[in-house]
């Protein structure tokens, strides 16, 4: 993962890095706006204690906005931003799909292999079977010959190595770009995206900008 230090503006860097900002409740979330292409997200931040304190709304524009995932009971009180992350991987590698030709002896502990792997390399922020191609992941483990899964191939690479561990014989099929909606057509995607995490929460966008809502 690369990690952008360059995003957040100068004053709000200085509040975040201020002895007197806790990160533990010192950032509070007010309001979500979807637009057609930006995601805004309002949010304060308090510093000081309670004899002598500052409170600064600010907002977060996601421009050319792709994803996000909101918890608010995660939220964090500090933003991260990365322009390599798995997170991205949908948006920008491109997508294949992975099949299996051989049964295994024992589904069960590939099963397990699957789950361990997933939440280990992706810390629950994708889905499990967002990429997989089963309602049963154990009923799919058991089969001697299916489609997998389909998705950017970073990912699927994880599970590649799973099968063919359990002696599944593994392989790739088809190679293509992946595209999106602009409302007119289908255009390939923007390679330039980055991800925005706050704890829990993060944002997918190609660029991030702050405005300061008080002032």
């Amino acid at each position: 993962m690369t990690e952008l230090n360059d995003i957040l503006p100068i004053d709000l860097k200085t509040s975040f890095d201020s002895l007197d900002y806790e990160e533990e409740g010192g950032l509070t979330a007010h309001s979500i706006k979807y637009l057609d292409n930006e995601l805004h997200f309002d949010f304060s931040i308090f510093i000081g204690n309670v004899e002598q304190n500052e409170t600064q709304n600010w907002q977060l524009q996601v421009l050319n906005y792709r994803d996000s995932k909101i918890d608010i009971n995660n939220l964090g009180g500090y933003f991260n931003f990365y322009s390599d992350h798995y997170l991205l991987w949908e948006f920008i590698d491109n997508e294949t799909q992975l099949y299996f030709k051989k049964g295994t002896d024992n589904p069960e502990k590939l099963l397990a292999d699957i789950y361990s792997i997933h939440n280990s390399v992706f810390d629950n922020h994708i889905p499990l079977e967002k990429f997989i191609n089963a309602n049963s992941l154990l009923t799919l483990c058991k089969s001697d010959y299916e489609l997998f899964g389909r998705g950017p191939k970073r990912i699927l690479n994880f599970y590649f190595d799973s099968l063919k561990n359990a002696g599944k014989e593994p392989y790739f099929y088809g190679d293509y770009i992946p595209k999106r909606w602009n409302g007119e057509k289908w255009v390939p995607e923007d390679k330039n995206l980055k991800v925005a995490f706050l704890g829990g929460t993060y944002f997918v966008g190609q660029d991030f900008k702050f405005k300061r809502l008080d002032k």
